[in-house]
């Protein structure tokens, strides 16, 4: 009887040892939206490390610190302008005014977003432009910070998986390499580069 209850012990205390060494199964597709987290954490760090460059009123430093940002925006792209497009046009929409096109009872819309920064700050930056330039770059960190608190609602699987990484493809072919995105900066192919990187990133997570 004693042994029975020792055996009984012994393979109670097997099961509980693996229940709690065993993890669970991630997806690749729940890989690439921990590292676009990951990834929309650091942008949302080089946002701030812009203002404090901005309060500081050093135009190089501005210059710099921006195109990081920007190149920090680049490698989470993808999955922005893919599951969250409503913030993209926020963080980094045209220049120019615009209509919502599913919204269009609304009135025009003035632009938002990095490209608009870059304009204030290439090719050199004029302190005059520092308000303007705080309150874009204000209303972008809080729709970035607002976007970190909306993933669960989103749920990533292989196929919108590809599906973004493909559309990133061709918005770097479309946009990023012909400088359209970076038209005064003229930093498009290191961002191009940046994005392509992520995108080799996200990929090897399918790999054997």
């Amino acid at each position: 009887m004693t042994r029975y209850i020792l055996l009984i012990t012994a393979l109670l205390m097997v099961v509980i040892f693996f229940s709690f060494s065993i993890k669970p199964y991630t997806t690749p597709s729940q890989k690439v939206k921990t590292s676009y987290l990951a990834g929309l954490n650091g942008y949302i760090n080089e946002l701030k490390a812009l203002q404090l460059a901005i309060d500081s009123g050093n135009k190089k430093q501005i210059q710099t610190q921006f195109l990081q940002s920007r190149n920090s925006y680049k490698k989470i792209e993808a999955v922005i302008e893919y599951y969250y497009d409503s913030y993209a046009i926020n963080l980094n929409g045209p220049p120019i005014p615009f209509f919502e096109e599913n919204e269009p009872y609304k009135l025009e819309t003035e632009p938002l977003g990095m490209q608009v920064i870059e304009g204030l700050i290439f090719p050199e930056y004029d302190s005059k432009n520092k308000p303007a330039l705080k309150y874009q770059l204000d209303e972008m960190l809080r729709h970035a910070i607002e976007l970190s608190a909306v993933n669960d609602a989103i749920e990533f699987n292989d196929a919108t998986v590809f599906d973004a990484l493909i559309e990133q493809v061709y918005r770097i072919t479309a946009l990023g390499i012909t400088g359209f995105d970076s038209q005064t900066a003229q930093n498009a192919l290191p961002e191009c580069a940046a994005s392509l990187k992520e995108l080799q990133h996200f990929i090897s997570f399918y790999q054997l």
